[in-house]
């Protein structure tokens, strides 16, 4: 019965147990009072008496009281104050005796009035003896009522002393013992009390631990177990309370717990193995982003990084933590990030083709981009990220760059070829008229007097030729066409033997400053064409300097790698000697610098140049296998370095001017020339020489001439180039049957016959047109004696 009680009647039975117990304990205390009521009322009837005793020494006392007035109205003096002191006691023993009553005397009133009784003052009588001994005159009436009190108060005080005597020791004794009986009755009604509140306590805390706390506390734990994750707990339903029903409920809900919680499992483990694949996806992706030798980087959609491959950070420079947050422009150049913004929006509503930015790296270095990029969006379509992926065209920028320069230095390279192959072309047919011209000249002032009109007048054709002969010349060194006798030469002789000529050509207000290399290594050139060089870059400089100037030339070692050499067209790798000619004139612009090395180019006056000056210097250094550079601004003047290949022969020699007559001989030489105008100036050179000679226009003629003449033949003098043969076949031709023959070739180019690149053979004979009497008596001594 008790089990299927609810909990709420199981707590009222509680608190009904818990009332009972307080009633019991009233009960008990209401029939001890009974009991003590009982002897209060036999102490009553002893106290009685002594009330019925008391009344009558009321009434006396109030008697004596009213003698005492009288007395002291008398105006007794002695008396009236000891009257009048015992009329109070009296007084306060009348009060303590009339609260005495049978009905209800306190234990403090008995204990008081024992007290009072006990301090009575008995000499009274004494009192009235005095009256009558007194000197007063009493009125006899006085005196009777006193003498009838006096009889009166020992008689009652007789009575209340024997009273007085026993009622003190037997009341005292009952009241003692009244005392200690409801000091016994006040503790068995606590101990009564503690006894049964500590039970009904008890029985209330039994009924709470075992039928209230104990299923609760395995409803906490099912609770708790059940929180836990084990769904398995139940609680026992067979109690019939309200716990019963919370354990059904509870065990129901545990069911469906459980069976959720196998689903959520399955959920969640179908869930963790989709997020296995997803994380596996993410690492296989991100590896494979980071193997990619390109930048990528996704942001969200306002451009803020949140996620940068592992390239992004080795090329950039920077580290994860640097970027990650921050604007996709960090990146970007300043000057182009307007353009980036714009590209950007654009971005939401199509897609952008590939854009080139410059990016800067965290260290300052400027690198090139091509960027692509996209939205990312969700399936909804609406925007929340985007992805763009970077290529490092930086070398293809410079390769381009690169290309662009050496596309333009070929370009340069190919029209200087083409207009110093027409120049070639032109020089070598006009050095054919200019040998007529000059030789004709030179033997016609031999023949007319100084005196005569005529000669001045041959003596400006003569000038004029050989002025026309050096144009020739520079056209042919521009051409790299000019046949050169390369020595081996230090560039430190050859410079300090030109520097007092070059200090007469750039006058006294320019200072001319000569800073020689240590250690110079050798260079293999014609002297000829390093003099041509110095006076055509020294004389620019003079004309570059408005007043006072300083020109400097220096000489030094140079080696230049494929590094270098990948990017100028004209070098190779090796090592070379430089000779630096610089100025601190007006200087050039850029526009000026892409022309100067073009034949007849100049910034000069019509009648200060011929525009042929730099392009002499590039030829002769192209023909030498070197190549030239020029650093010019405007204002700051201009530096030319020609760099010359290193030669390993330390053998060394300049060629010096022959300052002799000239020479004549009686030798027999054959000359073959197809021009016919050339041969015969030059048969009546070789004649007025002293030669035998023996003239032929056509190659064949000179072979069978050759072949057929007995004599000696001493020298052939032939042009390099003829429609029939050219002049190296010849010469092997003749050499089949006249062996001991030299050979002097003539042309006004080598057209690589006799020569590579212009450069001579070794051990052939060469002398270029237009040539003198002297150069060709010269060299005729030299080949005929050698």
């Amino acid at each position: 019965m008790w089990r299927s009680m609810s909990i709420a009647n199981k707590i009222l039975w509680s608190i009904s147990i818990l009332v009972l117990g307080y009633s019991l304990t009233i009960v008990y205390g209401f029939f001890m009072g009974i009991q003590n009521n009982t002897q209060l009322n036999v102490l009553s009837s002893k106290i009685v008496p002594a009330s019925q005793i008391s009344q009558k020494a009321l009434n006396l006392f109030e008697e004596q009281i009213k003698i005492y007035q009288d007395m002291i109205a008398a105006g007794d003096k002695q008396l009236g104050p000891k009257a009048k002191n015992k009329g109070e006691d009296v007084q306060n023993t009348l009060e303590a005796l009339k609260r005495i009553t049978p009905n209800s005397p306190t234990k403090n009133d008995i204990d008081r009035t024992l007290v009072l009784l006990k301090s009575f003052n008995l000499e009274a009588p004494e009192v009235y003896e005095e009256m009558r001994g007194s000197a007063l005159g009493y009125t006899p009436a006085i005196m009777d009522k006193a003498n009838i009190l006096s009889k009166k108060h020992k008689a009652i005080l007789q009575s209340l002393t024997q009273y007085r005597d026993h009622f003190s020791d037997t009341l005292q004794k009952e009241m003692l013992g009244l005392g200690q009986m409801l000091k016994h009755m006040a503790f068995m009604n606590v101990v009564i009390f503690i006894v049964g509140v500590m039970t009904s306590i008890v029985i209330i805390i039994f009924i709470i631990s075992r039928f209230i706390r104990a299923p609760l506390q395995k409803t906490i734990a099912a609770f708790s177990t059940g929180a836990m994750g084990d769904f398995s707990v139940r609680l026992d339903e067979s109690e019939g309370d309200e716990f019963s029903q919370l354990a059904f409920y509870f065990n129901r809900f545990m069911e469906k717990l459980d069976v959720y919680n196998r689903d959520l499992r399955d959920e969640i483990k179908g869930h963790q193995q989709a997020v296995d694949r997803l994380r596996k996806s993410e690492e296989l992706y991100t590896k494979l982003v980071n193997t990619i030798p390109e930048v990528v980087v996704r942001t969200d959609i306002e451009g803020r990084i949140l996620f940068a491959n592992d390239f992004t950070m080795e090329l950039l420079g920077y580290s994860r933590d640097e970027i990650i947050g921050q604007s996709v422009l960090m990146f970007v150049a300043e000057d182009e990030h307007a353009r980036a913004v714009t590209n950007m929006a654009n971005m939401l509503f199509q897609r952008q083709p590939l854009h080139e930015y410059q990016v800067i790296r965290k260290d300052g270095e400027p690198l090139y981009f091509e960027i692509g990029g996209d939205i990312l969006r969700h399936e909804d379509g609406q925007p929340f990220g985007r992805v763009y992926v970077c290529r490092d065209i930086t070398l293809r920028r410079h390769s381009e760059n690169e290309r662009e320069k050496l596309q333009d230095q070929l370009i340069q390279a190919q029209k200087m070829e083409s207009v110093g192959r027409l120049a070639g072309g032109v020089a070598h047919d006009f050095n054919n008229m200019l040998s007529i011209i000059i030789g004709n000249a030179e033997m016609a002032l031999q023949d007319v007097p100084a005196t005569d009109p005529l000669h001045a007048r041959m003596k400006e054709i003569l000038s004029a030729g050989m002025r026309s002969a050096d144009l020739t010349r520079q056209l042919l060194a521009f051409a790299r066409k000019q046949t050169i006798n390369p020595r081996i030469l230090d560039l430190n002789d050859v410079v300090t033997s030109m520097l007092k000529m070059l200090q007469r050509l750039i006058g006294e207000d320019i200072q001319l400053v000569w800073m020689p290399g240590r250690d110079l290594w050798s260079v293999s050139a014609d002297p000829s064409q390093i003099d041509q060089i110095l006076a055509n870059l020294v004389v620019n400089a003079r004309d570059a300097i408005a007043d006072q100037g300083k020109i400097t030339i220096e000489t030094s070692n140079a080696v230049y790698d494929d590094s270098y050499c990948s990017t100028h067209l004209d070098c190779s790798p090796g090592e070379y000697l430089l000779l630096a000619v610089s100025d601190n004139g007006t200087g050039m612009d850029k526009d000026t610098l892409t022309h100067i090395f073009e034949p007849f180019f100049t910034t000069k006056e019509n009648d200060r140049g011929t525009g042929l000056g730099l392009a002499t210097v590039y030829g002769i250094a192209r023909q030498n296998k070197g190549f030239i550079n020029v650093y010019s601004e405007p204002g700051q003047g201009t530096t030319f370095k020609i760099y010359l290949p290193r030669c390993a022969d330390v053998e060394t020699g300049l060629i010096k001017p022959d300052t002799s007559d000239i020479p004549t001989g009686t030798e027999t030489v054959m000359v073959v020339e197809d021009e016919t105008a050339v041969l015969h100036l030059g048969r009546h050179m070789l004649e007025r020489l002293g030669y035998t000679v023996w003239p032929f226009s056509h190659v064949s003629d000179a072979l069978a001439h050759a072949r057929d003449f007995d004599g000696p033949i001493h020298l052939l003098l032939t042009d390099v180039v003829m429609p029939e043969m050219n002049g190296k076949e010849l010469v092997k031709r003749i050499r089949e049957s006249k062996p001991e023959i030299k050979c002097l070739y003539m042309s006004g180019y080598t057209a690589n016959v006799i020569a590579h690149h212009g450069i001579l053979d070794k051990g052939v004979n060469f002398i270029a047109k237009p040539f003198n009497l002297r150069d060709l008596a010269v060299k005729l001594r030299e080949v005929i004696t050698s």
